[in-house]
This record gives structure tokens, C-alpha cells and sequence, in this order.
């Protein structure tokens, strides 16, 4: 009878201890995401269409995403932010290719276009992508 109370006591304490062990949950991947191509018409000089391209989400939701861009010689050392032109894209992200037609001039003079993709989440922070420069 000892023995047998002995194991029940002990199979309860391994029930006990399984219980308590730290499940393996499978964490969110961090957010990964990409400037796409820009498409340009060859004639007139004009931008028709961005891209982000989204590798994974991540945890934090995402409140805002789309390419800014800017018009500068000094692109390459001087990278493109919020604080320059942005074309915020209307449908909701979707992994891999999100594009966003635009009709936007090249001004006349100028010789570099750099553009990369952002993302706002919705606790604030902004991440960028590897910008894009283009030099004409």
C-alpha cells in the first residue's frame, strides 16, 4: 500500500512540474520590409508607380506605410525621411508586392531621385527600408 501511495504521490508531482513548464509559443517575426522598383515613363518624365514589398509584419501593428522621396544631388549621403515628400499608400499592407500609382514630375534640372519605403507603427516609432537612388 506504501508503494503505492509512493506513486501516486509521485506521479502527481510530475503532473505538477508538466503543468508548470513554460509553454513554447511561437514569437511574431520581427518586421522586414523592402523598397520596391519605382516605375518610370520613359517619355515625359514622369514617376507612375512605387513599391514596398513586406517580408514579414512583425508584432506592432502597422498605422501607416509608403515611400518618401526627394529630389536632391546630395541624395546619396542625405537619405530621404518623413520630413521630405511621402506618398502614403491607401490599401491595407499585404505581404510581398504593395503598389501605389502615382503621377509625380521629374523637375526640370534635376540629376538624382532617392526614395525608400517607411513604415509607422502604431506605437510611433518609424522604421525606414535601404533607400533607392536613381541618377539621371
Amino acid at each position: 500500500m506504501a508503494h503505492v501511495k509512493f506513486l501516486a504521490a509521485l506521479l502527481l508531482l510530475c503532473a505538477t512540474l508538466l503543468s508548470c513548464a513554460p509553454r513554447h509559443e511561437h514569437p511574431k517575426p520581427e518586421l522586414a520590409f523592402r523598397t520596391g522598383p519605382a516605375v518610370f515613363m520613359k517619355l515625359g518624365g514622369v514617376i507612375n508607380t512605387f513599391t514596398v514589398i513586406f517580408d514579414e509584419f512583425g508584432p506592432e501593428p502597422i498605422e501607416e506605410y509608403g515611400i518618401v522621396y526627394k529630389f536632391d544631388d546630395n541624395v546619396q549621403e542625405n537619405h530621404p525621411d518623413l520630413r521630405n515628400q511621402k506618398v502614403a499608400f491607401d490599401q491595407p499592407a499585404r505581404q510581398y508586392s504593395n503598389d501605389k500609382i502615382v503621377n509625380i514630375g521629374i523637375p526640370v534640372g534635376s540629376h538624382a531621385l532617392g526614395y525608400r519605403a517607411y513604415v509607422k507603427l502604431k506605437d510611433g516609432r518609424v522604421e525606414y527600408a535601404v533607400p533607392i537612388v536613381v541618377v539621371f
